[in-house]
Order: C-alpha cells, then sequence, then structure tokens
C-alpha cells in the first residue's frame, strides 16, 4: 500500500497552519514568479544605467566596454523571458 502527503504542516509565528500540497505548490509558484519579475526589473535598471553611462561616453574603450556589458544584461533579459 502506498501512501501520500496531501497536507502540509508548518508554523509561522508559532501557529500551526495545515494545506493542502495543491496550496503549497500555488504558493511556491508565486514566489518564483515575483522572483523571475524581480530579476527582469533589475535587469531593466541596469540596461538603462549602461544607456546612460554610454550617452556620456567620451572615450572609445568606455564605449566598447559599455557596449559589452550592454548586450551581456539584453542576452541575460532574453533568457529570462
Amino acid at each position: 500500500m502506498t501512501t501520500l502527503a496531501t497536507h502540509t504542516l508548518s508554523f509561522e509565528e508559532a501557529e500551526p497552519t495545515i494545506v493542502t500540497l495543491e496550496h503549497t505548490k500555488s504558493i511556491e509558484d508565486s514566489i518564483q514568479s515575483d522572483s523571475k519579475e524581480t530579476e527582469l526589473l533589475t535587469i531593466d535598471m541596469q540596461i538603462t544605467e549602461v544607456v546612460s553611462r554610454l550617452s556620456m561616453a567620451v572615450k572609445e574603450e568606455e564605449k566598447k566596454e559599455l557596449d559589452q556589458q550592454f548586450q551581456e544584461l539584453l542576452q541575460k533579459k532574453k533568457r529570462l523571458i
């Protein structure tokens, strides 16, 4: 006979909470989604910073370095989307 768990027991602020595994899975999915959105926003902010610095760069070497950073950030963002 095989028995599978259908509920989880957790303690939040010293209060026991029993929830179904389906509910637990939906919470985990929500957290992962939020994490991905946060990472995308962080990358967007970094892209904005690099573009701003690139627009003010005078030296060719600095422009190449910033362009490389920009391309890397774009690739990172594409992988997440």
